[in-house]
């Protein structure tokens, strides 16, 4: 797939579950109160993991769309938010009556086992991938064959299980099968996919043992992130946590894999997506900031030209030609702290690059002009060597 097909994918990704956050937030406000507090504070864990996860994964894909990893954090990130809208869907339908509707209920079911297709990823392909979206060696083979296999075995297991529906615990599950089947199911593809967890940080640990320099800076940030994620694995299992808090603890653990990949990935420079970050952030607080204008010059001039317009368009106009002529304010200074909080060297360049302009306007010694742009070209480009070579005229 070509570079700008790519990056128009995942961002549509991204665009798409931005809506179903949305829409499910509305959703919730304007439909019956639900019953069940975690219902709702379960959402409010899934769209911090769902945001985080889908905007690393468009941001990737946009600078390596051939990296595997950015498709995989974007493809989280859709289902998860597919399972998000599944469940704001649910809680509307199951409480809006005095009885549960069927097709709430099936939506809750889904949201149940659909739930393993984005957390079993989220602890084992994120870290098989990182950070070249390639697996250590082929020998890692046999992890991917497994993961699958426990997602699967536990998205069956999950359908089957009789009795509450997980977060609606007041609703059974219709598809439910007595017998010990389900159980045994669920219990196995947990330890495989636990196993494979396991495995998956330890191939992080492979690759540190071959890294140097900066990626080994990058790997053991990630790891920081994956020791604490699948540590959860045995503390649900081991102090017998209920299903229900588990979902919180799992959720909180993906927000912990994707805050490791950004630290990963923003504080070393990984992919070459500083440019792009850089832009993302100027723009989105140009954006705001030419919002907060717009709005507050529509009620100074309504408020100022009442009188006068008697309730016209005149304010809207003038508001809008006002937003318009703070675009270039704005957007410099949010260029410029942007740049002294998070590109701290390329603020110092540009300083640097300044204050010598300013002398070299007021400076006439051919030797205080050399040293000087040698120090400026040291301090900005930071060259192993610099010299300059000065022709004489014929």
């Amino acid at each position: 797939m070509k570079r700008r097909a790519a990056a128009a994918l995942a961002w549509a990704a991204l665009g798409f579950d931005v809506l179903v956050i949305v829409g499910s937030a509305v959703l919730k406000a304007v439909g019956p109160p639900l019953p069940l507090d975690l219902v709702t504070d379960v959402l409010n864990v899934f769209a911090f993991s769902i945001m985080a996860f889908g905007l690393l994964g468009a941001l990737i894909v946009t600078r390596r769309p051939d990296n595997r990893l950015g498709w995989v954090f974007t493809a989280i990130a859709f289902v998860h938010s597919l399972g998000y809208l599944a469940a704001a869907l649910a809680g509307y339908l199951i409480y809006r009556g005095p009885t549960p509707e069927p097709a709430g209920v099936v939506l809750a079911w889904a949201f149940i086992w659909a739930a393993n297709l984005h957390y079993v990823p989220s602890g084992t392909f994120v870290f098989l991938l990182f950070p070249d979206g390639h697996l250590p060696s082929r020998r890692w083979r046999s992890v991917v064959v497994l993961t699958f296999a426990s997602m699967a075995g536990l998205a069956i297991a999950t359908a089957m299980l009789p009795g509450p529906l997980l977060v609606f615990t007041d609703v059974q599950n219709p598809f439910g099968v007595d017998g010990p089947l389900p159980l045994a199911l669920a219990g196995g593809s947990f330890l495989i996919g636990g196993g494979c967890g396991v495995a998956s940080v330890a191939s992080l640990f492979v690759r540190y043992r071959g890294a140097a320099g900066v990626e080994r800076q990058q790997i053991k940030w990630f790891l920081y992130g994956g020791a604490l994620a699948i540590a959860t694995f045995p503390v649900i299992v081991g102090l017998g946590v209920p299903i229900t808090s588990a979902t919180y603890i799992v959720s909180g653990a993906t927000i912990v894999i994707a805050a490791a990949a950004a630290v990963a990935i923003f504080r070393y420079h990984l992919y070459d997506i500083d440019l792009l970050i850089n832009r993302t952030l100027v723009y989105g607080v140009t954006t705001g900031g030419l919002a907060l204008a717009f709005f507050a010059l529509v009620v100074a001039l309504q408020a100022l030209l009442h009188p006068v317009t008697g309730g016209s368009e005149l304010a809207v106009a003038g508001s809008t030609l006002g937003s318009v002529a703070l675009f270039q304010p704005i957007r410099q200074r949010a260029q410029t702290a942007v740049d002294r909080r998070f590109y701290r060297s390329r603020y110092n360049a540009g300083r640097t690059v300044d204050d010598f302009s300013v002398r070299l306007r007021d400076e006439v010694d051919l030797e205080a002009v050399k040293a000087g742009l040698l120090d400026a070209v040291g301090k900005t480009m930071r060259p192993t060597h610099a010299s300059v070579w000065l022709r004489e005229r014929p």
